[in-house]
């Protein structure tokens, strides 16, 4: 699902627009994506892992979404949207047609119109939206298993000339369910960015760190209340052994009927309204110790990435992670102390206690992240599954 920390600000001239690059004398690599939401999602998949193309010129990229197009509908009619939808193609001249997580009804028109341009179409999935479980909230759910969403997800998948997934264990579990002409899946879902002196961001409200004080974080979205009531008990007894902890839960999340009932011993810290660069560099402000990544035991969550742990680990914070094949290899590399079920108010309480523990933690994470989770090695993946797909890349960055 979209990412926790951040809602993305809308950056286009026209309100039905999510995003848009310049398109004015189009450079070499023009990606017109449709999105359910624009979010983190597309902002990390190719906005951030482009930018140095995008920075050079030498890519565009335009993103609308289903609640823009929703708007539209509601504003002009249906027919208006199909002259809308041909100006897109027009302007933009694409070389690739991206349907990130889309399954909105306008599916058959865009299909239509990229095979009368000769230009692929991408589906582009980072969670397993054709099984979606109840733990991620009715309103969510009920959204997600929409007959006709579902309908369209399978078509579109069916026709789409590659689905890119963001990890092989997702790959698996779209192909155990329906036939794609092609997958691609991807070794990593997000890069990090390393410098010797990273830049970050306070947010009002968010008190001075004592010289003594042990900071615990988890940053999430609402569809995650699950996973932080899974941990509130092991939070509330490591809160009372320790009175130099302190509890900050950061995102959507923060304000969910699990997190109020911590509220007493806990900062609530509201989302970031920006990019996902403001994102992180208001989580590096936080100046966290220990972050938590917890995910219950479902298959839904084993196709997940380890993008929370990657995040954290950017920051400077030693994570705790749920013992799930998500996080796994990152724990083989020393980068993360895993918990079982049962094991959390002892894994925090260890990290709390031992702070050399902590160090060698983030250690291990930035020597992995250096090798494994550069933004280059993304944009280099990004521009795998488009030469998969055949799309000139002449005049690259």
């Amino acid at each position: 699902m979209n990412a926790a920390g951040f809602s993305l600000e809308t950056r286009s001239g026209n309100p039905f627009v999510a995003f848009s690059d310049e398109f004015d004398g189009p450079p070499p690599l023009r990606l017109l994506i449709f999105a359910d939401r624009h979010g983190a999602t597309q902002e990390i998949s190719f906005l951030c892992a482009l930018s140095r193309w995008r920075s050079a010129g030498a890519a565009s990229v335009r993103v609308l979404d289903e609640p823009g197009l929703a708007a539209l509908r509601v504003q002009s009619g249906t027919a208006y949207i199909e002259d809308f939808l041909e100006r897109q193609f027009a302007l933009c001249r694409p070389n690739a047609l991206i349907l990130s997580r889309f399954c909105g009804v306008e599916h058959p028109q865009l299909f239509a119109l990229a095979r009368a341009a000769q230009i692929p179409v991408i589906c582009h999935l980072d969670d397993n939206l054709l099984d979606p479980p109840i733990t991620l909230g009715t309103e969510i759910w009920r959204r997600l298993k929409h007959p006709r969403r579902l309908h369209a997800l399978y078509e579109i998948i069916a026709e789409a000339d590659l689905v890119y997934t963001s990890t092989p264990a997702l790959a698996k579990a779209i192909g155990s369910r329906c036939s794609a002409r092609q997958v691609y899946a991807g070794a990593i879902y997000v890069g990090a960015a390393l410098t010797a002196s990273p830049r970050v961001a306070r947010l009002d409200g968010i008190p001075n760190k004592q010289d003594d004080e042990i900071r615990i974080g988890y940053m999430g979205s609402a569809s995650h209340e699950h996973d932080l009531e899974m941990i509130a008990p092991a939070l509330l007894r490591v809160l009372e052994q320790f009175p130099r902890v302190s509890l900050h839960l950061f995102g959507s999340v923060a304000a969910t009927d699990t997190a109020q009932l911590l509220a007493d011993r806990a900062l609530l810290v509201a989302r970031v309204h920006g990019n996902y660069g403001d994102f992180r560099q208001v989580l590096g402000g936080l100046e966290w110790d220990i972050g938590l990544a917890p995910l219950r035991p479902i298959e839904f969550n084993n196709c997940k990435a380890p993008t929370k742990c990657v995040e954290y680990l950017e920051a400077g914070i030693a994570p705790i992670a749920s013992d799930s094949p998500v996080y796994q290899p990152l724990a083989e590399k020393g980068a993360v102390l895993l918990a079982g079920a049962e094991e959390w108010a002892d894994a925090i309480s260890a990290l709390v206690i031992e702070e050399p523990r902590r160090r060698r933690i983030k250690a291990a994470g930035r020597e992995l992240l250096m090798r494994d989770y550069s933004w280059e090695r993304l944009e280099r993946q990004v521009i795998d599954v488009l030469a998969t797909v055949n799309i000139p890349l002449a005049g690259a960055a």
